[in-house]
């Protein structure tokens, strides 16, 4: 909407065309316009002036009619595209808010020998940053120049225009105002000043506004809610506000004389409100606002809490939680629905988000937490249901982004992505940085600027283009300056970010030496400082240290040294609570010191995850596993060290990038110790492993037992399969009548009962839920069972898997290939999910005239083996 896109009232001697693109409810998505005017295409300025608005312009050169194609995540828009017929007469548009537009004549200021025409010349509000231009008409007055100044009233700033000359007795003034106030223009032809002027010019600056209160995000219906609009330093002009929503809502505005408006409402219907709010025709930074009412309290019983649910600020493939608590409100089906992100697409729909999967774990006092980790950039709704029934604050929208592909350049990024000295601006030069925000989704940006020693200033952001922003900040004092940026509340790369506006003493930086386990490059672990030592007595003059530590997600915090006991050592330490490889600059007088700069990898031993069946107990002459996970631990390389061992091989192979597997053979049973290690530091504390025998490790192997303990007997089952009843007869100590205790450990549940057959045995019948190595620990009275704990190894022997020549066909009888004798055969054996590994098969071949061989089983990974067979003859 706007005047630059209807069909009629543009005109050539507008300084420009200007409308307005609003993609609210639309979905994240980018866009694109292609302007033609009758000799080809021209350029359209669009910079982002609100969430979903954008604002655009163009200059109209040549009469005739422009096509205006205008694109949304590739898609023509409704009514693309647009003919706008641009006439060559002396009219001028007013642009009116939200599409609407009114024809009006330029003010013409005439004389017999003067006519001037230009916008705001009627009254109308100018905008900074945009070009002026003026036709001046200056016929039968003879020879002569016009000539042109601006002064600001209250402002000691004047400025000259450029004038040039259009055609004999026509110029053209141009002139860009760069601050809001009233501009006087002067406009002489010669010595004098034409008709009427001096004219006055109102310029505003809508970057200015500023809106803050707490009416803006919301309340509770039919409460008056306020907030307030301060324009004091955007010039002349008065803020309008539309607010749009279940019900029509009429603010109340009150304007006092320092620019202040304070802005009252009243919400009579519970839900969502957009507020929007325009200055001079044009949408005020932030706006429009999403505003939520609730009901009142009353008859709201239940309790919606957590960062999960966070507006702004959640980050893309974080984990975020949130509760639910229904109160006094029976819950007996709560469901939780993630939509997003939002596009054209998936706005009216109700499908849950394969990016955004949430896990709901219901608690023992009736509360639910949700957890969920958005993979994707963009605007997520979460749809919240109980027992049927869409919940009052349902659906809630939150915003996710990823601080870290925001890019910023200017003073002081490549120095420190090049690892090169800070960089030393000269007073009073300008320090200007460019964001670039494109990839890092929708989010509210802060910068700020700190000398040392003293308190950071916030920066003016501006808008330069979609998703491109612009901070300027001219120091007036000496000294370093440090830049911080966040985007949506979280810290950019590379930030913090250094200048300097001065240099101190020179140093010979070749003769100082470092020294310390921060710069050793051994290594570091999480939480724990390392202390730094630089040694600059052999360098002449202490010098001006500067250190930054870089860390691996780009944040960037500076290190401070102070003097040691010995003149010219200087002592510092840095702790990291980041893994991964820092990298640690260190300068003197701006040059960076040797080996400058050093590489840290830090790790978490605390991150490393272990399991497995060999880190609880062992069995002697057979392959015991620990599995180790490595991936949130950082950099670092696994290590093991047996103690006490007798005669212990193991091998430790890494699977994957952060998978690693241990496997140890102790060749006689005892207790052994193990110490696993990370980057050098230890994984926990040190196990202590019971190794047994393969024979008193099974329930079925157990020797008999003494006749005055209790003891069990299973002569048939090595195995239990997982959700099938498995029986163990215990023979109970003859005239013993007290009772049978029974314990099973393990990693899972597992459904166990007893039964009595008669007095001197009783069953126990197991059902293991799923695979895993379980202990057994029965007693009779304080009686400890002989054995006792058994080693009970639940599996699934129906997943077992097996392809390959002969083992295709589900009729036995149809099992029958003919094959080339001379061919080598071979079997996959799948063993995924079972509970087995590869030594716990076996495989033989039987031919004609009695032929038989045990064939070899080759491991190729975890759950997978290869068996080959080449046969010596037909058959």
């Amino acid at each position: 909407f706007g005047p630059g896109i209807q069909r009629e009232g543009v005109n050539i001697t507008m300084s420009s065309a200007s409308f307005t693109i609003d993609t609210e409810g639309a979905g994240p998505g980018k866009i694109g316009i292609l302007c033609t005017e009758p000799s080809g295409p021209i350029k359209v300025d669009m910079v982002s002036s609100g969430i979903y608005t954008y604002s655009c312009s163009y200059v109209p050169s040549v009469q005739g009619t422009y096509t205006m194609e205008i694109y949304f995540s590739r898609k023509a828009v409704v009514g693309s595209p647009f003919k706008i017929q641009v006439a060559g007469g002396i009219g001028v548009v007013s642009p009116t808010r939200r599409g609407t537009m009114t024809k009006a004549t330029a003010a013409t200021t005439a004389t017999p020998d003067f006519k001037i025409l230009g916008p705001g010349l009627n009254g109308d509000l100018l905008f900074v940053n945009k070009t002026l231009k003026y036709l001046v008409e200056a016929r039968g007055t003879g020879p002569g120049k016009i000539a042109c100044t601006v002064h600001i009233l209250g402002q000691q700033i004047q400025c000259t225009p450029i004038v040039s000359e259009v055609k004999d007795g026509t110029f053209c003034i141009e002139y860009t105002p760069t601050v809001a106030g009233t501009h006087v223009m002067v406009v002489a032809f010669g010595d004098k000043p034409i008709p009427k002027s001096p004219f006055n010019l109102k310029v505003i600056d809508v970057s200015k506004v500023r809106v803050s209160g707490t009416g803006l995000s919301g309340g509770i219906a039919t409460k008056w809610v306020e907030f307030t609009i301060d324009s004091s330093a955007a010039g002349e002009g008065r803020p309008e506000i539309n607010i749009s929503g279940p019900t029509n809502v009429q603010p109340t505005l009150q304007s006092g004389s320092d620019g202040v408006t304070n802005v009252k409402f009243l919400p009579a219907i519970p839900g969502k409100y957009t507020i929007t709010i325009f200055f001079g025709n044009q949408t005020v930074p932030g706006s429009p606002f999403l505003a939520r009412f609730s009901k009142p309290e009353s008859g709201k019983v239940y309790i919606l809490s957590g960062p999960g649910l966070k507006q702004d600020g959640i980050v893309v493939n974080a984990t975020v939680q949130f509760s639910f608590d229904p109160k006094s409100v029976a819950s007996e089906k709560f469901n939780v629905t993630i939509v997003g992100p939002i596009t054209v697409a998936t706005a009216e729909k109700h499908i849950q988000s394969p990016h955004a999967i949430p896990t709901i774990t219901k608690n023992t006092n009736g509360t639910y937490n949700i957890i969920y980790k958005p993979q994707l950039v963009g605007l997520y709704r979460i749809h919240l249901n109980l027992n049927g029934k869409e919940l009052q604050d349902s659906p809630m929208e939150v915003n996710v982004t990823d601080p870290t592909k925001v890019k910023v350049t200017g003073p002081g990024i490549q120095e420190m992505t090049d690892g090169k000295p800070v960089p030393v601006i000269p007073i009073p030069e300008t320090l200007q940085w460019t964001l670039d925000c494109c990839s890092a989704g929708l989010g509210p940006l802060q910068a700020t600027l700190q000398r040392e020693n003293e308190q950071a200033t916030n920066l003016q952001i501006t808008t330069v283009g979609d998703g491109l922003y612009t901070i300027k900040s001219k120091p007036d004092c000496v000294g370093q300056y440090r830049l911080c940026v966040k985007f949506a509340g979280n810290a950019v790369p590379l930030s913090p970010t250094f200048v300097l506006t001065n240099k101190d003493m020179p140093c010979d930086v070749t003769k100082v030496t470092v020294y310390g386990e921060g710069v050793s490059g051994n290594g570091a672990q999480t939480g724990i400082p390392l202390p730094i030592f630089i040694d600059t007595r052999s360098a002449g003059s202490p010098g001006h240290i500067t250190a930054m530590l870089t860390k691996p997600r780009g944040e960037v915090c500076d290190l401070k040294f102070k003097h040691d006991q010995k003149e010219g050592v200087h002592v510092g330490e840095y702790t990291s609570h980041e893994t991964g490889y820092h990298k640690l600059s260190i300068y003197i007088d701006d040059k960076p010191i040797p080996n400058s700069p050093f590489s840290i990898p830090v790790c978490k031993p605390t991150a490393v995850e272990l399991s497995g069946s060999g880190l609880d107990w062992a069995i002697a002459n057979v392959p015991n596993t620990i599995d180790i996970l490595t991936d949130e631990a950082g950099p670092g390389k696994v290590a093991v060290e047996f103690e006490d061992a007798h005669n212990v091989e193991y091998t430790l192979k890494q699977i994957s990038e952060h998978n690693y597997t241990l496997k140890y053979n102790p060749s006689v049973p005892g207790n052994y110790y193990i110490t696993i290690t990370y980057g050098g530091f230890p994984v926990g504390k040190k196990f202590q492993v019971q190794c047994k025998s393969m024979e008193s490790s099974f329930v079925e192997d157990i020797d008999e037992a003494d006749g005055n303990k209790p003891h069990a007997e299973n002569s048939e089952k090595k195995y239990f399969d997982v959700g099938e009843k498995s029986d163990i007869q215990l023979q109970k100590i003859p005239g013993n009548k007290q009772k049978i205790n029974i314990e099973i450990k393990g990693p899972h549940d597992c459904k166990i009962s007893t039964k009595e057959t008669n007095n001197d045995t009783q069953t126990i019948t197991l059902i293991p839920k799923n695979i895993g190595t379980y202990q057994l620990y029965v007693t009779q009275g304080l009686t400890k069972l002989n054995g006792s704990p058994f080693i009970i190894k639940a599996v699934n022997r129906k997943a077992i898997k097996l392809s390959g020549p002969g083992v295709t066909h589900s009729n036995p009888k149809e099992q029958t290939e003919h094959l080339t004798y001379t061919e080598q055969l071979k079997w996959v054996l799948d063993y995924t999910s079972t509970g087995f590994t590869a030594s716990e098969f076996n495989a033989t071949v039987n031919g004609g005239k009695g032929y038989s061989q045990t064939l070899e089983i080759m491991e190729k990974d975890v759950n997978h083996a290869s068996i080959t067979f080449a046969p010596p003859r037909c058959g």
